[in-house]
Order: structure tokens, then C-alpha cells, then sequence
């Protein structure tokens, strides 16, 4: 199935905003806990998905723009991975900006609920991960007994 730029396009975009609603309701979850845990802060999950939703709708807007905009410069692609190096500290500053800005608290308050809740983010991936692993690691023995 061959699709036009303009049809291609749309699809990516939609299925970033898609993405973005996804890992919204999974930040909102890591939100929750880490504002619990550092500062016993209880959110409702609503308003900790909203929180994570906005940094998320931010970043692909400014990343959407600086991407155009690179894409039609003279330094096309060799720039896109310095772009993605320097949003990565953007990024955390935006939602720590906006954890601060939704809930009241100070700049290095959300900094710490930000660190914390990039921290169970990077061990729920590595659980997520290693079950995953496990899975297909079982899934090759039972094909192998079987002979498949």
C-alpha cells in the first residue's frame, strides 16, 4: 500500500498524538506515585494524566516545529540527532514546569517528583523488559521440545 506524503504524514501524526494519549494514562500512573512518595502529595488520577499529558502535547509541537524547520534548512538530517540530544533536558524542564505550574508546588519540589517519576518510569521498562524476555525465552524452549 503506497500512500501519499500528505496521507503518510497525517498517519505519523496521528499516531504520535495516540501514542502521547497512551504514555499520558501510564505517566499518570507514575505521577501519582511519585508525588506520594516524595512529597505526600495525593493526586487524583485524572489530573496526574492531564499533568502528563501536557508536556508530552508541548514537546510534540515544539518537536514537530524544529523538525519542519530542519527539514527544510540546509542541515537537513545531519542536525536531527543533536535536535533529539538537546530535547531531552527540554523535555524534563517542561514537565517539571508543568507539574509545578498544575499543583502548587515549587520548581524544586516538581524537580524531585520529575527525578522520581523518571525513575520508576526507567524501572517499569526494565521489568517490562526483562518479562519480555522471559516470555520469548520460554516461548523458543517450548518450540524446541516440541520441535517446531
Amino acid at each position: 500500500m503506497d500512500l501519499e506524503p500528505g496521507a503518510r504524514l497525517f498517519l505519523i501524526v496521528l499516531a504520535l498524538l495516540g501514542g502521547a494519549l497512551i504514555l499520558s494514562l501510564l505517566g499518570g500512573v507514575f505521577l501519582r506515585a511519585a508525588a506520594k512518595w516524595a512529597e505526600n502529595l495525593d493526586l487524583t488520577y485524572g489530573s496526574a494524566c492531564k499533568t502528563a499529558l501536557l508536556p508530552y502535547l508541548i514537546n510534540f509541537g515544539v518537536g514537530l516545529t524544529t523538525g519542519f524547520a530542519l527539514a527544510t534548512s540546509a542541515a537537513g538530517r545531519d542536525s536531527q540527532q543533536v535536535l533529539q540530544l538537546l530535547s531531552l533536558p527540554l523535555g524534563f524542564l517542561i514537565q517539571t514546569a508543568m507539574i509545578s505550574w498544575r499543583h502548587s508546588l515549587t520548581f524544586g519540589k516538581a524537580l524531585e517528583v520529575s527525578c522520581l517519576m523518571a525513575i520508576i518510569g526507567v524501572l517499569f521498562f526494565i521489568v517490562t523488559a526483562g518479562v519480555f524476555v522471559v516470555i520469548l525465552g520460554a516461548t523458543e524452549f517450548v518450540l524446541e521440545l516440541t520441535g517446531f
